[in-house]
């Protein structure tokens, strides 16, 4: 098998892996980001009972959503802390 098929496999099965659901009024609304040198994460979850006394790895989050993206141009050139703070300015632009 070569290097494209099982990509193609990989990226089918993460695609029908995930469900995205319907954003809830009453759930807590949770934003994680993340950059490296290259890109961007964005991921948006909700948590129907959220327990402040709980770190978010042990909640119950429902994806309400997820993208990435790639700096390019003078981007590349932005310190870490820039890279960070514009995935969450992305964030608050797109999802608003």
């Amino acid at each position: 098998m070569d290097e494209r098929s099982v990509f193609d496999e990989v990226k089918d099965a993460l695609t029908t892996a995930v469900t995205l659901d319907f954003p809830d009024d009453q759930a807590t609304t949770c934003l994680f980001t993340d950059a490296s040198h290259i890109g961007y994460a964005i991921i948006v979850t909700q948590v129907a009972d959220f327990d402040s006394k709980k770190p978010a790895t042990e909640q119950q989050p429902r994806l309400i959503h997820c993208t990435s993206g790639t700096f390019t141009g003078s981007q590349l050139n932005w310190t870490v802390i820039e890279k960070e703070a514009f995935s969450i300015a992305v964030a608050c632009d797109k999802l608003d």
